[in-house]
């Protein structure tokens, strides 16, 4: 009895300890999962995507550049919406609404400096102690650790599974309205990535498959720039 008892205490205290409840330990199992780690050799990425809008296919291009430049190309009917940061600024050019570039509102450009770097931004918040621990909740029927940042305006709820330690999603609060976005992780050319990104607003949901991956391609800063 003694023995089956120090068994049953062995395998009680492994299953606890396999799933770390601190922040810091959370954060790091996740920036391992992600492998973050790979990603200060790689200068340079250009995706090719599908994006479906309610029944709606369009060809979506975006370019990285470290540290932090991006540009989003949305081809629709023939028209190209571009959305840029350039690393201070973020802006739009949308011909459907005239050429001339607009300058997005600081809640954007929040948005968009996040998503202009290939690692998380989980990572830069934990850092800047905008990040905390919010307890566990169900993402698609299984359990993930809840973490919230807030950024100016901004709250972001992130979910990390607690088997993968991948997010699956991203809650974002802005103007009182949430957007979800989940997210199917794969390892692409040796980099992690959202093969497969669903966000949900209200009745509109959007729908991102990555088709194509090139890294380190030469890529001018010119690009980034109005």
């Amino acid at each position: 009895m003694r023995k089956l008892f120090i068994s049953v205490l062995i395998v009680s205290f492994a299953a606890v300890s396999a799933y770390p409840q601190t922040l810091d330990e959370i954060v790091k199992m996740s920036s391992k999962a992600l492998k973050e780690e790979s990603y200060d050799n790689i200068k340079t990425v250009k995706l090719t995507a599908k994006l479906n809008q309610m029944g709606m296919a369009m060809t979506m291009t975006t370019y990285f550049k470290s540290p932090d430049l991006s540009r989003i190309v949305l081809s629709v009917s023939g028209q190209e919406i571009v959305q840029l940061y350039d690393g201070k600024k973020g802006y739009i050019i949308n011909p459907m609404a005239g050429n001339e570039p607009q300058e997005l509102p600081p809640d954007q450009v929040a948005n968009l400096k996040n998503n202009s770097s290939l690692k998380s931004p989980i990572s830069g918040y934990h850092k800047e102690k905008k990040l905390s621990l919010e307890g566990t909740e169900n993402v698609n029927g299984k359990p993930a650790f809840k973490l919230k940042a807030t950024d100016g305006g901004n709250t972001i709820l992130y979910f990390i599974d607690k088997e993968s330690w991948l997010p699956v999603k991203m809650t974002t609060t802005t103007g009182g309205m949430a957007v979800d976005t989940y997210q199917e992780w794969a390892d692409i050319k040796g980099i992690m990535l959202p093969k497969t990104t669903r966000t949900v607003a209200g009745n509109t949901e959007i729908v991102i498959n990555i088709e194509n991956v090139e890294i380190n391609i030469p890529l001018d800063d010119s690009l980034f720039r109005i």
